[in-house]
């Protein structure tokens, strides 16, 4: 289940290259309108930018690089999102040596 010819184009335009790799990100894609996308995407180019103040920038260890994004995801989703989530969601690794993935 991947994203159609028009949702792929709409995200690119919205945020540039976009190429969901799972149909986890794709359902999270088609579940969230663009409106509330483009609130994580503020969200994360603040911290981004927020990160530049610090030396070695998200990588300093008192940089705080959870909090503003954990504070806009807490905006966005339900109070149940975890109980809704419960089930569907997985971790996908790509392995180094072979570039495959593992979930």
């Amino acid at each position: 289940m991947f994203l159609n010819k028009v949702d792929a184009d709409l995200l690119q335009k919205s945020f540039g290259h976009v190429h969901p790799a799972s149909t986890a990100c794709t359902r999270a894609v088609r579940k969230y309108s663009l409106q509330k996308l483009n609130v994580v995407r503020k969200s994360i180019i603040e911290t981004a930018k927020a990160s530049r103040e610090y030396i070695l920038g998200a990588f300093n260890p008192f940089f705080p690089l959870e909090e503003p994004l954990l504070r806009s995801l807490l905006e966005l989703l339900p109070e149940d999102a975890h109980i809704r989530a419960s089930g569907r969601l997985y971790l996908s690794l790509t392995r180094a040596t072979t570039l495959t993935n593992e979930v």
